[in-house]
This record gives C-alpha cells, sequence and structure tokens, in this order.
C-alpha cells in the first residue's frame, strides 16, 4: 500500500519503468461494471484516485485516515478515536491487535471491501478486534532488557520499511537483501533511527542512504541481530524490516523472517544462561 501523498515504486527489476508499473496496476480494475466497486486510497492520488475514476464500476468507495484526504469526504476513514464507514463508527482505534498507521488503513481499506459485499457493522467490528495479524509484519519475536524485537521481513519496498517505522520512537534497523531496482535513498527519510544495520547485497547501499545515522553491515543474520543489540539501548526496539527482496541469502521473506526469529530467541537464550548459569 503506498504512503500517503506517494507512489511507492515496487518491481522495477520486471518492468521497465514507474509508468508501466502504474498501467499494470491499473488493469486490476479493467473490466469491472455496473455491479462492481472501485475500494481505492484517497491518500494516494497516483496510484489509487485517478485510476479509480477511470473504471467501469458501479461504486466508488474511498479509505483513508484523514477523513477529508484529497479535499473529499472519505467513506472509511478515522476520527475521534474511531475508524468509521459512511454509517457511523465501526470500531474503536484502541480496541486494534495493532495501531500503526498502515495497519488502520488495511483495516479501513478491508472493512470497505466487507461492506460492498455485505457485512454487517457488528461483523467488521468482530473481524477487526479478533484479528491478531500475520507472520512476517511487525510481529514481536521477542524481549530482553527493555528491548524488544519485531519481524517486518514482508517489507520489501523501502516505502513499507518507513511505514513500520513510523510505529515506533527508537529504533535500531536491520535491512538490505536483493534490491530490485529501487531508490533505496527514500529511506533516508527516516528521522526515529538509533542506527541500521546492513544485510544482504544490498546492505552497503542501506547503509550508506541512512549515512546520518551508525551503521554496519553484516555478513549474516545472527551477526546483525548482534550488532543490533550492541547499539539498542533500553526501551529501543530492533526492527527487521529490510526494504529489500529476500534472494539473495534465502528463498522467501518468510526464510529470512525465521531466520531473524531463530537469531534473536538464540541471543535471548545465551544472555539469560550467562544471566542464571546454575538455571
Amino acid at each position: 500500500m503506498s504512503e500517503p501523498g506517494s507512489t511507492s515504486a515496487d518491481h522495477l527489476d520486471v518492468h521497465l519503468d514507474l509508468d508501466s508499473y502504474r498501467r499494470a496496476k491499473a488493469r486490476i480494475w479493467a473490466e469491472q461494471g455496473t455491479g462492481d466497486a472501485s475500494v481505492f486510497n484517497a491518500e494516494d492520488p497516483v496510484v489509487s484516485s485517478e485510476m479509480a475514476q477511470t473504471t467501469g464500476a458501479g461504486r466508488r468507495i474511498s479509505f483513508a485516515l484523514d477523513p477529508s484526504a484529497g479535499g473529499h469526504e472519505v467513506d472509511f476513514h478515522e476520527a475521534g478515536g474511531w475508524l468509521r464507514g459512511p454509517d457511523g463508527p465501526l470500531v474503536e482505534t484502541a480496541a486494534l491487535w495493532s495501531r500503526l498507521p498502515h495497519d488502520r488503513r488495511n483495516v479501513l481499506a478491508a472493512a470497505a471491501t466487507a461492506s460492498f459485499g455485505g457485512a454487517t457493522a457488528e461483523g467488521i467490528r468482530r473481524a477487526a478486534t479478533e484479528f491478531r495479524g500475520l507472520p512476517h509484519r511487525v510481529e514481536l519475536v521477542g524481549e530482553l532488557d527493555g528491548i524488544r524485537f519485531f519481524d517486518d521481513s514482508k517489507a520489501t519496498t523501502p516505502h513499507a520499511t518507513l511505514a513500520a517505522l513510523e510505529g515506533f520512537d527508537h529504533v535500531v534497523l536491520i535491512a538490505g537483501g536483493r534490491n530490485k531496482g529501487i531508490d533505496l535513498s527514500v529511506m533516508g527519510a527516516a528521522t526515529n533511527l538509533r542506527a541500521v544495520v546492513g544485510i544482504g547485497e544490498a546492505g552497503p547501499e542501506v547503509v550508506d542512504a541512512l549515512g546520518r545515522f551508525p551503521g554496519a553491515v553484516a555478513q549474516s543474520m545472527p551477526e546483525a541481530v548482534q550488532m543490533a543489540v550492541s547499539m539498542a539501548r533500553g526501551g529501543d526496539v530492533v526492527l527487521l524490516s529490510p526494504g529489500c527482496a529476500s534472494f539473495d541469502w534465502y528463498g522467501s521473506y518468510g526464510e529470512r523472517g525465521d531466520d531473524f526469529s531463530a537469531a534473536v530467541r538464540g541471543h535471548i537464550g545465551r544472555m539469560e544462561a550467562k544471566e542464571h548459569p546454575d538455571a
């Protein structure tokens, strides 16, 4: 999902350029008819809102955190601590499993789609509050000495990494992998980093893009975790959010996330064994 007011480049290793990527995405709605609906992000005028106006869909349903994004009244939005639809409140934001900005947008998108399909407000509320997330998407995998470790291996673009970073105050970021032809310099927009650890083929490129923060390049995931811990302080988050594909060291983003989780568990186990040697 693109961030507000931006177009998130992706898969430029297989598309000619950003315009051809936009055209390919637009085909999602190409065959819609009057009985269909186009659900679009009103905070992304290029990839979603503009394309939604060109479809043959009978209904166009907007969602955004900002209730007046794009200068228009948004159908599904957030206001007063609630996610709301055209008919009123749906779910209290505080009741969501994750309240990161991109997760709230995802709930709004799902609510808009489900509503068109006939879901009731109560059904949407129950689904939103009972959902507990999917693996490798800002998933808490461990905590030690006030440092929390999150696996966001699914983040394979810089914009996805920036979205994950929005949810935390101070982060040591582990990022890198195989670059898909994307300009990684957009990661330089991050403001809440304590430090960065680069991994994989693009590790040096990531560290360079975030050069105003302390950085180092690791040669393995266990080494990356160790480096991140050495740079972190109590209360910080160590976040694996690579911003790149996994196909240099791993066969999938899931395999990469599992390796990170194993490295975190290994580190925690060693530290606890040192603290309680006779346990």
